[in-house]
């Protein structure tokens, strides 16, 4: 049995939440004798963790989205370790942080890895195993283009961290293969393959990858998840394989001199839709083998080519298994008209839905290719002849006079975009989408910066497929909002689940495009939700500006944003917009507003959190009527708290009239003071603030639990969740939140 906890609580208690995290490893059916056993008699204590242990039970997952908070703590490793640097991502069962080697001394060439770090929540034996296997996969090969493993948990089996991880090599300034941009004074038709620079086309960086990947096909191994995402290139245009997780040993070095399968019943469907061959999802069509990632080459040559998928697949595995097994390839002539023929048989031959018809593996693939290439127009491609002559004709009769009646007609842009399927940036989505038409942005850094452009009669939803936590804009190097969105978007245009970082606007004035180092909103209504706008800096607005906005934005956060001027993390002017269950945190101007600045136009601020934001006057909020318009500020339901300013720690108003209209918002904390500065009549204090409804949904559950839990002991980094007042987040409020658990009553 495990060793009761020795950690102790500023009350005297074994740690609640070393307990909770060493019971939630436990079984189920031994939970309740571990805690007794380990609470030392403590009824109370026991009873509060039986109960975080239930809701844990009921509402998984409970992670916290962005593993941020392990930033500069070290994973030990032999003779030093790994102090990790920048969260880089997140998998299907833990983290990946950039790291760099440390033995506690100053080393002028520290060592760089990427740390993978298996949840300990998710450490069950099969993904323990998966950890071990991809090691060993790795390690099995021997080629520059391959990641290596710098070092791993399994290589120090005495430590006494039960931590899963593995140091892999890191790619610096890496780019997906689908992402690399070409020089277009390049007079080098794209599709083929110069002899002395391999990597200057895209046929060039396919071949090297299928170099690479017929290396590791004759080492007995077929990686079964070819994708852009795990074929990266360097800056010096060199092609790395990364990615073994679901990698598999074949148990043979040429496929074709045996026929034994991969794949056991529990191994259906394993990998990528967009990338996956027929035998993934039909066990019926032979086993899975190098042919397997050469169907997954093909794609991407398709792809890196056309700039464009195959074949439509969507997310649903169920739907996207019908297309994989049965859809044929467009012609990729259509798309590409001056490709050689040559080339094209080769690709299709790749696309083969039965493995048979397919190259043997990654090496003979790049051979054809080669062959391909060199030949031209000599091999005409292979195709099934599926209809008679008679058909033949009249299919090309009908054929010829849809194109009349297109011709007739303005070209219809697409309804349904998916970044980086259909096309490889935002922006070239935004520039094509239809009228009413949605853009889904797969998981990844997309280094850019997006206009929306004029919105009249025009409105569109631009939304990832995973949140914010794994899809982010960076406009870095760009002096420049990171996202602009200009006149007439009215509420039917949306931008949901993105993190936006990198802005930096420099020193122009308000009227001009340069204000809102994360996002400038002019002139519309368009929503935000579910965004996060990290420390982007700009001269007013250092996250957003707002003009004659008059949308809402809705879950947001906003944090470390400076403005060189007013408004650290945001600016708000004239306009009339609704900010709802956001968060303002640790925003920094030389000026008015650290929190937020708000001149003129009606705004609310509902169930808002604005913390740790620090200016000249104002550090939570700065509000004033500007050269007289209307005005009018409400902040409902919501928390300010631990401000700094000279002047109004928490709100200074400057209006003429009357000041913001107060209600139901708990203000404390703030130095040098709360309040400085009118406040409207109408501003009510009324009892009933439901304070432990944390996400304001009406209803206390296993979010607030979730929040708790991750700021315990620790007050200041969320004073909402002191609900004592005591300076602290312990067991009291644990009790005081499990006292109110269910729906609230306002």
């Amino acid at each position: 049995m495990q060793e009761a906890p020795t950690h102790q609580s500023r009350d005297g208690n074994p740690g609640i939440r070393r307990l909770f995290d060493l019971a939630v490893l436990q079984p189920s059916e031994q939970r309740r004798r571990f805690l007794h056993e380990s609470c030392g008699g403590d009824e109370s204590l026991e009873l509060n963790v039986l109960a975080l242990l239930k809701a844990v039970d009921k509402d998984q997952p409970l992670e916290i989205e962005v593993e941020d908070h392990r930033i500069g703590t070290v994973i030990q490793s032999q003779g030093g370790g790994w102090e990790l640097q920048e969260w880089l991502g997140k998998g299907g069962s833990g983290n990946v942080y950039r790291a760099a080697w440390t033995d506690g001394t100053n080393i002028t060439e520290p060592r760089h890895a990427a740390i993978k770090i298996l949840n300990k929540r998710a450490s069950t034996p099969e993904r323990v195993l998966g950890f071990h296997h991809e090691v060993e996969m790795i390690r099995r090969i021997n080629h520059p283009g391959v990641v290596k493993v710098l070092d791993a948990s399994f290589d120090h089996p005495g430590s006494k961290d039960l931590e899963i991880w593995i140091a892999l090599e890191l790619v610096h300034n890496a780019f997906w293969i689908t992402e690399v941009m070409f020089d277009p004074c390049d007079q080098i038709p794209f599709w083929s393959n110069p002899t002395n620079e391999p990597s200057r086309t895209p046929m060039g960086l396919l071949l090297s990858a299928c170099d690479i990947m017929g290396e590791i096909h004759k080492s007995g191994i077929v990686h079964r998840d070819l994708k852009p995402g795990n074929l990266l290139v360097d800056k010096f245009g060199e092609v790395h394989v990364i990615d073994f997780g679901i990698a598999k040993l074949t148990g043979f070095i040429h496929e074709a001199t045996t026929n034994i399968g991969l794949r056991g019943k529990d191994e259906m469907a394993m990998g990528t839709p967009a990338y996956m061959a027929p035998e993934q999802v039909d066990a019926s069509l032979g086993p899975i083998s190098p042919r397997t990632d050469v169907h997954a080459l093909g794609v991407i040559a398709y792809r890196m080519l056309s700039g464009r998928p195959p074949f439509e697949v969507g997310d649903n595995l169920l739907a996207a298994a019908q297309a994989i097994r049965h859809v044929p390839p467009a012609d990729l002539r259509i798309f590409v008209p001056e490709i050689p023929d040559s080339v094209v048989a080769v690709i299709e031959r790749s696309l083969e839905k039965l493995p048979e018809r397919r190259p043997a593996d990654a090496a003979s693939f790049a051979a054809e290719m080669r062959r391909a290439i060199e030949m031209r127009d000599v091999v005409p491609p292979r195709r099934k002849m599926l209809l008679g002559r008679v058909a033949v004709a009249i299919f090309l009769g009908v054929i010829v006079f849809w194109s009349w009646i297109a011709s007739s007609r303005p070209s219809i842009n697409p309804l349904a975009i998916i970044v980086p399927d259909d096309l490889s940036t935002i922006q070239a989505a935004i520039d094509a989408v239809a009228n009413g038409g949605v853009i889904r942005v797969r998981p990844g850094t997309y280094k850019e910066t997006i206009d929306f452009g004029p919105g009249k009669n025009r409105h569109f939803v631009l939304t990832s497929t995973k949140g914010a936590s794994v899809t982010t804009i960076d406009g870095s190097d760009k002096e420049r909002s990171v996202v602009f969105v200009g006149n007439g978007f009215d509420d039917r245009t949306r931008i949901q689940g993105f993190t936006v970082i990198g802005g930096n606007t420099g020193n122009r004035s308000p009227d001009g495009f340069l204000v809102g180092g994360g996002i400038y909103l002019r002139l519309n209504s368009a929503s935000v939700v579910d965004c996060r706008f990290i420390e982007n800096r700009a001269t007013f607005g250092g996250n957003m500006y707002a003009k004659n906005y008059s949308g809402s934005i809705h879950n947001c956060i906003f944090s470390g944003g400076r403005a060189n001027a007013e408004g650290g993390n945001a600016f708000l002017f004239r306009g009339g917009s609704i900010i709802s269950e956001s968060r303002f945190y640790g925003g920094f101007t030389t000026g008015d507003g650290g929190g937020v600045k708000v001149a003129s136009g009606c705004h609310s601020l509902v169930s808002c959190t604005i913390t740790k934001n620090t200016s000249d006057r104002g550090g939570g909020i700065f509000y004033l009527e500007f050269d007289g318009e209307p005005s009018e500020l409400k902040v409902i339901d919501s928390l300010v708290s631990a401000n700094t300013a000279f002047d109004g720690g928490g709100i200074l108003t400057r209006p003429s009239g009357e000041g913001p209209t107060i209600h139901r918002t708990r203000i404390r904390g703030n130095t040098p003071n709360e309040i400085v500065g009118p406040v409207s009549k109408r501003s009510l204090h009324a009892d009933g603030y439901c304070r432990r409804d944390l996400d304001a949904d009406g209803f206390v559950g296993a979010f607030e639990l979730h929040l708790l839990m991750q700021h315990w002991g620790d007050a200041d980094s969320l004073l909402e969740a002191d609900f004592d007042g005591d300076g602290r987040i312990d067991v009291r409020d644990l009790a005081i939140l499990l006292a109110q658990w269910g729906p609230c009553s306002k």
